[in-house]
């Protein structure tokens, strides 16, 4: 079976975007192990949110990966190698992760991880922690029971930032909602 990773970036009180959406604080220089994690996964995914600010960083985001992007709406991206879901994202998910290959990253959002992480489908949380107070935001988890995780490894670098590590246990969880 394939393992989930939802690897994201958050400020220390947990924010994974600004109010409007905007990443502007995160850090815009240094590696962190960015590329290294990159190289070992096979499929991204991502809320339709993400999406548009990947977009916004790069002109073909995740280009060389299967890309998919979860949409209540739905819409039509410019580029013809992303697939969109509309509907049972859990079901998706957990098909996905029985087929073959590499990992698959949980690029983000906010809706799309509560939902995944209430399902019981993450399997990993790799945590970057900016040193940085947004006071509010997009939260990185909302209406999310009670989850236990087992630690992996933290590291500390010069910059301030904090990568934390965890396994996702068995544990209590709220009903999901759908996104």
């Amino acid at each position: 079976m394939r393992k989930l990773i939802l690897y994201i970036a958050t400020s220390l009180d947990l924010f994974i975007a600004r109010k409007n959406g905007s990443v502007d604080w995160l850090f815009q220089e240094g590696e962190f192990g960015y590329t290294k994690f990159y190289s070992t996964i096979g499929t991204v995914i991502m809320g339709r949110k993400t999406w548009n600010a990947a977009c916004g960083f790069e002109k073909q985001p995740y280009m060389d990966k299967e890309c998919i992007v979860f949409s209540k709406k739905g819409f039509t991206p410019n580029q013809k190698y992303v697939k969109v879901v509309t509907k049972n994202v859990p079901s998706f998910v957990e098909k996905l992760k029985k087929g073959k290959g590499k990992p698959i990253w949980l690029v983000g959002g906010g809706q799309l991880a509560s939902l995944l992480v209430n399902e019981g489908l993450v399997d990993e949380m790799w945590l970057y922690i900016h040193p940085r107070i947004l006071g509010e935001g997009t939260p990185l988890l909302e209406d999310v029971g009670e989850i236990s995780l087992k630690h992996i490894s933290t590291h500390a670098f010069p910059e301030g930032l904090v990568e934390m590590k965890y396994a996702v246990k068995e544990g209590k969880r709220s009903a999901p909602a759908e996104i």
